[in-house]
């Protein structure tokens, strides 16, 4: 992938859940991503120049629109400026694609896609590409997130996962809510799972993503490649 320098523009911006919006950036000429990727965007903060990363979680069929699924932390530093009432049309520096784990270092006809909280953006992208690659014959994807109202792209991950022969489960971690069918952590729900000779991508918080890559290590897979997006 080449890196590139450009404006992007924010043309939409979708509520997905009571924390997290996806913005939608029209950007001058293709980028070039692969799915898994991720870019910088810049922003003038109280007179200093600040940075943040954020997975594209977009389709690569459009390479000169590309979305980001972000969580809006009221302290934070470039997140709050996605709720302001004039942030359609804004412009933004962005700098990409970057990023090491992406699809194209995953060649298994098997692959498992597992995001925590807003980790299930790179996921998204992935899910569009895997599900519509003719290599690709099992696409299984598995969410974590603390509350139902946190589950994000639910009915399009399991349309996704059900199209190529795989399952979807989307955990919460809210053991009070008893009406949700699958509590607790995802590596509480994978015994049924088969990780033989498959490609797993992970992506979430340190904490989370190792304890589930040590919870499938302990079924002894083999030929099991993990791909692992930690960030912090």
């Amino acid at each position: 992938m080449k890196i590139m320098s450009m404006k992007a523009t924010v043309t939409g911006v979708d509520q997905i859940s009571p924390t997290a919006r996806e913005i939608h950036l029209s950007l001058p000429e293709d980028i070039g991503f692969i799915p898994g990727s991720f870019i910088n965007v810049f922003a003038d903060v109280e007179g200093k120049r600040v940075r943040r990363a954020y997975s594209i979680s977009s389709s690569n069929r459009n390479q000169r629109e590309v979305s980001l699924s972000v969580r809006i932390i009221p302290n934070g530093t470039i997140s709050p400026l996605f709720v302001e009432k004039n942030i359609l049309g804004r412009q933004f520096d962005i700098m990409g694609p970057l990023g090491i784990n992406t699809a194209d270092k995953m060649s298994s006809k098997r692959i498992f896609l597992i995001g925590f909280g807003i980790g299930v953006s790179p996921i998204k992208s992935l899910a569009h590409f895997f599900s519509e690659s003719t290599d690709v014959y099992e696409l299984s994807i598995l969410t974590g997130s603390r509350s139902r109202e946190e589950v994000l792209y639910d009915d399009l991950f399991e349309k996704l996962a059900t199209s190529k022969n795989g399952v979807y489960k989307a955990v919460i971690s809210d053991e009070a809510d008893t009406s949700w069918p699958l509590r607790g952590f995802i590596q509480n729900h994978i015994d049924d799972l088969d990780f033989n000779n498959c490609a797993v991508y992970v992506c979430g918080q340190g904490q989370a993503c190792r304890a589930i890559e040590s919870a499938i290590l302990k079924m002894n897979p083999v030929n099991c490649k993990m791909l692992i997006e930690d960030f912090h």
